[in-house]
């Protein structure tokens, strides 16, 4: 698991590393610039051109190193320096210095890199101005550069941050597109909230060796998963184990017409590994649920049972006065663990009943219908807020969905997630995802085990489908039926 600290702790890590590892903070800046050109070398070809913007901070002295090592490695490459405080910083003059000695061009002035760019094709911007240190409001100047960068039509590269965006707030202004963005170490909260995200494109992250001591003294409250921590919480199977030590798994939903959702569900659940799973259903679904998964047990009327070892409510379940009042029983008597998703969250939101909910139940609301459950935000840092605010308050599990899902806990915890792709944006998907959920609960796993495994499985599913499926072609079985490819990874 990665941290996801905010920009005062991130300078606390870095000076941490100085201090207990006994190197120099330009030594520091080269680690990041010898990962930044590795990664780049191996994704662009030589005859593209480069031109790195570098502010006169850190992140520009990141910038020069990144120029003076693409230049050995015979890059065409061209600098831009750009003044962005009143007095440049020690590591970057000491890069600026090591620049000069090559025989790189630089350019001073917004009219000399437009008449540049006017002149160039296929260019490729690396944007090193301002770092994960920007603490106000930009320019208008800086502005203009970002202007002249975001409409040069070059694919863009942020290092650690797109310029101008804010580590762990909203940013007001305007700032650097990126298509990619190179990190250091871990990810920002401005990588993760799909606000600030937009601007960041793709995601790459690189060790640049931080001080992993500093994580233990400093517990991070907010965490990046990724698959080494789900290789870990995997509980594997032996020879003996039978069908009942994997739970009985109860999926509640499917109302006239959307037999569909809770058969999705029902399907994930058992291909992620519940030992039992049994659908509540209208009667009208009777005949297509047993004929899609006869593995499944048809119900018609709800009994309740201790057996259940989880209870999914919501896929399909729509909003009539008869799926309240199944949600309304379900939710003063069933002792299992209780998902709450798609129309459950509806009614819930509709007829304010978030006092009804038991302590432990896990919501798991994309941003629309989790402003209608507890308020509209005006941008996604809020939303989180709100989210942790919720969660402790209350007693729940909040998984809100998205690029980065985030696991919300109790405890103020919150897990991101580091799979999955926009072919998972269909219908049918989220059903999926309540069943894998409810399948891990059922197994034995407890709350925030099952909600990182679920989450994490269901975004590999997909990314292994769209190996061989165009993501616009994504549909919701084939991330069904690539569930076990995706235990196959992360068993391997």
């Amino acid at each position: 698991m990665l941290p996801v600290y905010n920009s005062s702790e991130l300078k606390s890590w870095d000076q941490f590393t100085i201090e207990h590892q006994k190197i120099r903070s330009i030594d520091l800046m080269e680690r990041a610039a010898v990962q930044f050109a590795n990664w780049f070398t191996g994704k662009f070809t030589k005859e593209q051109t480069v031109i790195v913007f570098c502010g006169n901070g850190n992140n520009g002295g990141d910038g020069l190193a990144i120029s003076r090592l693409l230049k050995l490695k015979n890059y065409n490459v061209h600098l831009v320096l750009i003044k962005v405080a009143q007095k440049n910083s020690t590591d970057f003059d000491i890069n600026l210095g090591e620049t000069e000695k090559l025989d790189i061009e630089q350019f001073g002035t917004t009219q000399q890199v437009q008449d540049f760019l006017a002149q160039t094709d296929h260019a490729i911007i690396v944007d090193a101005i301002l770092g994960y240190g920007l603490n106000r409001e930009t320019s208008l100047e800086l502005m203009e550069w970002f202007r002249i960068i975001n409409e040069s039509g070059c694919l863009v590269t942020s290092v650690d941050i797109p310029s101008g965006l804010f580590a762990d707030k909203p940013t007001p202004s305007i700032c650097v597109h990126a298509k990619y963005t190179y990190t250091f170490q871990n990810p920002k909260l401005c990588h993760l909230i799909p606000d600030s995200g937009m601007y960041c494109g793709f995601l790459e992250i690189g060790s640049i060796g931080l001080a992993s001591e500093f994580i233990s003294q400093y517990p991070p409250a907010l965490i990046y998963t990724e698959q080494i921590d789900i290789k870990r919480m995997y509980k594997a199977r032996n020879p003996f184990d039978h069908k009942n030590k994997f739970g009985h798994l109860l999926m509640v939903g499917g109302s006239r017409g959307m037999a569909g959702a809770i058969i999705l569900a029902a399907k994930a659940g058992l291909m992620t590994g519940s030992g039992l799973c049994s659908i509540y259903s209208e009667e009208c679904n009777r005949e297509i649920i047993q004929l899609s998964l006869p593995e499944a047990i048809y119900m018609e009327h709800y009994m309740e049972d201790p057996r259940y070892s989880c209870i999914v409510i919501g896929p399909g379940l729509g909003t009539s006065i008869t799926s309240k009042e199944r949600l309304s029983l379900l939710l003063l008597s069933a002792g299992s663990p209780i998902v709450l998703d798609a129309d459950a969250l509806n009614i819930i939101a509709k007829e304010m009943w978030l006092h009804r909910i038991s302590k432990n139940c896990i919501l798991t609301p994309h941003v629309g219908e989790f402003d209608r459950l507890f308020g509209k935000c005006t941008n996604g840092f809020e939303r989180l807020e709100k989210a942790i605010q919720k969660s402790a308050e209350l007693g729940i599990y909040i998984i809100l969905k998205g690029k980065y899902t985030a696991i919300v806990c109790p405890d103020k915890k919150v897990y991101f997630n580091s799979t999955g792709n926009p072919g998972l944006a269909k219908g049918g998907s989220g059903d999926v995802l309540s069943g894998m959920l409810g399948s891990f609960l059922a197994q034995g796993y407890t709350r925030t085990e099952a909600c990182i495994m679920a989450v994490y499985m269901h975004g590999l599913a997909a990314d292994i489908a769209t190996e061989h499926i165009a993501m616009e072609s994504l549909m919701a079985t084939e991330i069904i039926h690539n569930i076990s490819n995706a235990f196959h990874k992360i068993t391997m």
